[in-house]
């Protein structure tokens, strides 16, 4: 049963191709903000850090007096940390994303013969990957259920169904593919 469960997030393999393409092109839409704010944090980071430099450079030559360096470098430094954190925040670029969809697109066409064929530890870590906040069995419904399936899976599985839609002429031509769309088996997290 739970090889039937894992097969649900599996992709048919002729639709590789189109898959990748489509992800890829989510994939710089979803990143696209986060990489403008980056760019933003960077240029401010450099700024500051030249008027940290000149400023330490005038009291160095005796331009300025040290309660003046004090104030305004402990100012500056202080923004620096804060424009530093808020960069850690910022969703890091994929070298290379075209080979990571590609990767991950080829783990997603044998996920349940993967379960069958590994040990013990193995299947530990495919479940961990695929579903983070773990995976119970529902007695009544017979089935299994999670709050969460990773993300690269579950939009893989979304493209395809809507690629499979299209082929069959039940879908429109407009794709906004979203991370929070909800499937049998995957319980809407319930606000606290």
């Amino acid at each position: 049963m739970y090889e039937g469960f894992l097969s649900e997030l599996e992709v048919d393999p002729r639709y590789l191709p189109k898959l990748a393409e489509i992800m890829e092109e989510t994939y710089y839409k979803l990143t696209e903000e986060s990489r403008v704010e980056e760019k933003r944090l960077n240029t401010q980071h450099t700024e500051l850090k030249k008027k940290l430099d000149t400023l330490e450079r005038r009291y160095a030559f005796g331009e300025i007096e040290k309660n003046m360096f004090t104030k305004y470098s402990a100012e500056l430094k202080t923004e620096l940390l804060e424009i530093e954190q808020n960069l850690e925040k910022c969703v890091p670029a994929l070298s290379n994303p075209k080979e990571f969809i590609k990767m991950g697109l080829q783990k997603a066409v044998t996920i349940s013969q993967s379960w069958s064929k590994a040990n013990v530890q193995g299947r530990k870590q495919l479940q961990a990957m695929m579903f983070q906040d773990g995976v119970y069995f529902d007695r009544e419904m017979e089935g299994y259920r999670t709050t969460r399936v990773n993300g690269f899976f579950a939009l893989s599985s979304q493209i395809q169904q809507f690629l499979v839609e299209k082929e069959k002429g039940k879908s429109d031509q407009n794709h906004h593919f979203s991370l929070s769309v909800v499937r049998r088996g995957i319980e809407p997290l319930l606000p606290e």
